[in-house]
């Protein structure tokens, strides 16, 4: 891969220059940033790269989205990977399409939020403003596009769960009969899945799938997620560095605007990249087991 651009957590975003050197991304009247490493920015500022641009030609790049455990490649391989072709004359497959589908859609969403953040931070530093040499710490208003993607997001991700609902009952399950309506009502009427998938899945659903639901509800039928008027909130972490995060709340079950609360600083970002992982995993060791 060329790699060109790496975009961290909270929008920090590095360029490679044209001799090849690291630097953060600087516009304006700024003056270039002294080059630096990916794993310096990691360590320096506690923040992970999650997004990736490769230069395939002079006008041609892709970005791919980076799995929290690097090792394992881009999310986005994972996901061409993900239906094995032990499985390819299954009459599953149609059920492994749409899983395969839904997941690509969390992805790209991620993926998107990834970018608005990075435009967020290009944006603040570009604003005629003296705020930036008075203050660590400031409100952006007006940044609704992050909000937009993680809703889609967060919409896809409960989908994606769903998705499985359909290969579990025909293999795990009764495999007859109306599936039924959920994810978490499919579960425990699926009384042939090995046990360590079992626990797998209930773990899944009780640490990430409930609260994602009650996020998905909160969205849909009561309240959107924005802070305040979609204030981006902008963090200097250096002289030339800006940082930003977008809050989410820490109880979407109130169902109010009125009621959300947000002390725990949620990042809308991290968040959601970390829901798009546990996608992937769940539908990998989903298939993974109905191929023994």
């Amino acid at each position: 891969m060329n790699i060109t651009q790496v975009v961290f957590e909270k929008g920090v975003t590095l360029q490679r220059s044209i001799m090849g050197l690291w630097q953060f991304q600087t516009v304006g009247n700024q003056q270039p940033s002294n080059p630096i490493t990916i794993k310096e920015v990691a360590d320096k500022y506690d923040i992970r790269p999650l997004l990736i641009t490769d230069q395939l030609t002079q006008s041609r790049s892709q970005t791919y989205l980076l799995p929290i455990d690097n090792e394992k490649g881009t999310l986005e391989s994972q996901l061409s990977q993900l239906i094995p072709d032990s499985l390819e004359n299954s009459d599953l497959l149609f059920s492994l399409f749409n899983i395969q589908y839904i997941i690509g859609a969390t992805i790209y969403h991620c993926k998107r939020l990834a970018e608005t953040y990075r435009q967020i931070c290009y944006k603040f530093v570009n604003l005629p403003i003296q705020v930036r040499k008075e203050s660590n710490l400031t409100n952006f208003g007006r940044n609704p596009e992050p909000y937009y993607e993680f809703d889609a997001l967060i919409t896809a991700a409960r989908r994606a769960y769903d998705s499985t609902r359909y290969i579990l009952w025909r293999v795990f399950g009764p495999g007859r009969g109306s599936v039924p309506s959920s994810f978490p009502k499919t579960l425990p009427r699926c009384n042939n899945t090995p046990s360590s998938l079992a626990t797998r899945l209930k773990t899944s659903w009780d640490k990430y799938g409930m609260k994602l639901t009650d996020y998905r509800d909160c969205i849909q039928h009561y309240a959107p997620l924005d802070y305040g008027l979609s204030y981006a909130q902008m963090v200097r972490l250096d002289d030339q560095v800006w940082s930003t995060t977008l809050l989410i709340p820490d109880n979407p079950e109130a169902k109010s605007k009125a009621n959300l609360r947000y002390s725990t600083k949620i990042d809308a970002l991290s968040y959601g990249w970390v829901l798009t992982n546990e996608i992937m995993d769940v539908a990998t060791e989903i298939i993974n087991a109905i191929q023994k």
